[in-house]
């Protein structure tokens, strides 16, 4: 995704998710700023419909697993943000009218040439900030490569290549633990 400033379009959360609501395409919000969100590459697609099958066969029984269209808020002191990761995992109930959740235990972004910096940097500083989150994976859609920030080692990176990782997950205390099976988040990718 590329995400394009909006010039002059300065909102508080509030007015953001009002205005939102009126667009054709999505835009993520940080810092009173809406960005337009646009397409990926037929590779990132892929990744993201496999790990969402993936985290739903973990996860579905227990827990809800969102791809790409709802959004996840940050609070970061006065600084409200609202992403839309590539996909995500709540085990906490919430309202089937909201706009957003605040409570992932798992987020998963799948990166692509315009959004590397970000996901490897500020969403990578905003979601660890969420008290619910408890794992934070990156998957490189070019290559057999997954990596993953865990709260229980203190948010330190570990990286899994080829296809045969094992990659565990938790959404923490009183749900399932699981493993991802790199080669199911590349199928139709590589081989």
């Amino acid at each position: 995704m590329i995400a394009l400033r909006q010039p002059d379009a300065v909102f508080s959360f509030a007015d953001y998710l009002a205005w939102e609501e009126t667009q054709t395409e999505r835009h993520e919000f940080v810092g009173g700023v809406a960005y337009a969100m646009t397409g990926d590459k037929q590779a990132h697609h892929e990744v993201t419909a496999n790990a969402f099958a993936e985290l739903r066969r973990i996860y579905g029984d227990h827990c809800r697993v969102y791809s790409q269209g709802f959004k996840v808020r940050v609070r970061l002191g006065l600084d409200d943000r609202a992403y839309y990761p590539d996909v995500f995992v709540t085990c906490q109930p919430g309202s089937p009218d909201s706009l957003y959740n605040e409570h992932p235990c798992i987020v998963v972004e799948v990166l692509s040439d315009s959004t590397k910096r970000v996901d490897l940097g500020e969403k990578l500083e905003s979601y660890t900030q969420l008290a619910s989150l408890a794992n934070y994976l990156v998957i490189d859609p070019n290559r057999s490569l997954v990596r993953v920030w865990r709260r229980a080692t203190g948010w330190r990176e570990e990286t899994y290549t080829g296809l045969d990782a094992g990659i565990p997950v938790q959404c923490g205390e009183g749900f399932p633990d699981g493993v991802l099976s790199s080669a199911a988040l590349y199928r139709n990718i590589f081989g």
